[in-house]
Formats: C-alpha cells, sequence, structure tokens
C-alpha cells in the first residue's frame, strides 16, 4: 500500500518495512516480522515503547502515528501484531470475533475480572502478547 507521503511493504519472506517521503527521498524504518502459519499470514512485533527509542529518530514521539498507519495497510486478521500497547479496541472487537465471542467463564489471570475469550482461558487483554501489561478496567 502506498500515498503519497509514505509506504509499507514486503521484502522477501519475512522482510517488511514502512517508509516516508521527506524531501524527495524515502526513509525507512524496518520492521520485525516473520512469515507465519495459520490465518494471519505474518506477525509484525513493535516491541516496547522504550524499544521504539532504539530506532530511527525520525521516528521517535510517532510510535502511535506510524503503527496505526502500518495497520491499516496491514490488517487483521492477515496480520498478527505483537508489542506493548498495540491492540486498539477495534483490534479486540476483531479478535474476539474472530475467537467466537467471549465465554461466560472469568479469564484465569490473576485479578483480572473480563470474561475469558470463547474456548479459552484468558481474555483478549492476556491471550495476546503485549496486552498483558494493560489494566482492561482503564479502558
Amino acid at each position: 500500500m502506498s500515498t503519497d507521503t509514505w509506504r509499507v511493504g514486503h521484502e522477501g519472506r519475512d522482510a517488511m518495512y514502512y517508509e516516508e517521503l521527506v524531501d524527495g527521498q524515502w526513509r525507512r524504518l524496518n520492521l520485525a516480522s516473520e512469515m507465519m502459519i495459520g490465518r494471519a499470514h505474518h506477525g509484525i512485533d513493535f516491541g516496547s515503547k522504550e524499544q521504539w527509542l532504539l530506532g530511527p529518530e525520525w521516528t521517535h514521539g510517532r510510535r502511535s502515528e506510524i503503527i496505526t498507519r502500518i495497520k491499516s495497510a496491514f490488517p487483521m486478521p492477515d496480520y498478527e501484531y505483537s508489542g506493548e500497547a498495540v491492540l486498539d479496541e477495534k483490534d479486540r472487537d476483531s479478535l474476539i470475533a474472530a475467537a467466537g465471542g467471549l465465554s461466560a467463564d472469568r479469564c484465569i489471570w490473576a485479578g483480572c475480572a473480563q470474561n475469558a475469550l470463547a474456548a479459552k482461558w484468558l481474555c483478549v487483554y492476556h491471550a495476546y502478547p503485549g496486552q498483558h501489561d494493560r489494566n482492561p478496567t482503564e479502558e
């Protein structure tokens, strides 16, 4: 997918990237990604907010903006995301639907009062990487 000022793409089997056009030059952010087997054919790990700061300086302070763009071009369920605070409410709704809804049972994560996903023991916050650091009661 490409717009006038940014684009994303694949290179080879695993490599994925995000690029922006600045002063006539494309600058690149290589994504931690891998090909997968299953419904999602690629996974993208955005890492923690702290790890993001180890990337190119032009990406600093723009994590949410860039991740939102990448997710718009590489949508769920064809792509899977991991990393700190990466999934938003739309993503969680999609994951709940893909799991067949919610169970009447509570999540088994200590102290969690959310309903578990259907046929699972964990809620959507605790079943996916990068979401266990969030407090679902504050959502």
